[in-house]
């Protein structure tokens, strides 16, 4: 095995036993033929096991960590954008929830200030836009019941005079 080299003509049998004196073992690259028959990059563990005079390693083609990594990195991608969509169709959802009724609200202002005293807003809503329609609705009842008790004094008045 000591004769043996790797793809780019490295003794690294011989630099693998090298690599695991130290006590924590070490890591070492060379290139190695791949299940598919091609030399590729490969990184190995190795460390010694004393006391049997044995090395025993791990190792891994380069080339299967960027392909996995690649896969992982389109998964996220496609996750990132499923999410991105759910986020804007939901954003749509909540914005048409708040911004189409604060038109209809700015609209009925618009009639109010235009002299229309009959607007009525009449909304359900339990949130804060339910809650400013429903002030408007009693502000505009208390415009209208005055300018009714306006009108009937006025009324009176004019009857009492002629």
């Amino acid at each position: 095995a000591s004769s043996l080299t790797d793809g780019d003509g490295r003794f690294h049998w011989r630099e693998m036993v090298k690599v695991s004196q130290p006590p924590e073992g070490g890591v070492l690259d060379y290139t190695w033929r791949s299940p598919e028959g091609e030399l590729k990059p490969k990184i190995s563990y190795v460390k010694r096991v004393n006391g049997w005079n044995w090395i025993i390693g791990s190792g891994v083609h380069v080339s299967d960590i960027e392909e996995q990594f690649i896969t992982s990195a389109w998964q996220i991608a496609g996750m990132t954008l499923i999410a991105a969509v759910i986020l804007l169709v939901a954003g749509a959802f909540v914005s048409r929830d708040i911004v189409m009724p604060l038109d209809e609200l700015v609209e009925k202002f618009d009639r109010i200030a235009g002299g229309d005293l009959r607007v009525q807003c009449g909304y359900t809503r339990e949130d804060e836009i339910g809650k400013l329609a429903r002030r408007m609705d009693t502000a505009m009842t208390s415009v209208r019941e005055a300018l009714r008790i306006a009108h009937d004094e006025a009324k009176q008045s004019s009857t009492i005079l002629s």
